[in-house]
């Protein structure tokens, strides 16, 4: 059998205020190695995300989701915050599976990532990292969490 941990939403806070971390970091390591090969990958993704159907993409959203944060963080050459990322992301799709509160994802909101990279901005990408992060999941905070509660 199998055993399904169930998280708190403490545990979710914390593993989205390590994604941002994890995330924004990356794009600070990734600045001087990233490629135009790299961000032309990273537009062909999110044009084939945009073309699909609103049905398809909201059925696909976590995979596609994933995909794309998984992309961008590899562009650190750090095979360990990859890795991490990647298990991030699969701890929050079973924590996250049944709440129904999470905001309105949109993979279009990826673009403007990469038109950020494309202009070399970096604060202005891991900007928009954490205004998707806070837009998509912000009623999930540590700073919203009763301080008795992270202490366990």
């Amino acid at each position: 059998g199998y055993l399904i941990r169930k998280y708190s939403m403490t545990d979710i806070a914390c593993l989205l205020q390590f994604r941002t971390v994890l995330e924004t970091q990356g794009l600070e390591i990734s600045k001087n190695l990233i490629t135009e090969a790299d961000l032309d990958e990273l537009q062909e993704f999110c044009d084939f995300c945009n073309r699909l159907s609103p049905t398809e993409a909201s059925r696909q959203y976590v995979a596609l989701n994933r995909k794309f944060h998984v992309m961008l963080i590899s562009f650190a050459h750090n095979p360990y915050m990859t890795s991490t990322l990647a298990n991030v992301m699969d701890q929050l799709k079973v924590a996250l599976a049944a709440d129904q509160s999470i905001g309105n994802p949109q993979l279009s909101d990826h673009i403007e990532i990469v038109k950020a990279l494309r202009q070399k901005d970096y604060e202005k990408a891991k900007g928009f990292l954490t205004y998707i992060n806070d837009k998509v999941y912000g009623h999930i905070s540590l700073q919203s969490m009763n301080p008795e509660d992270l202490a366990r």
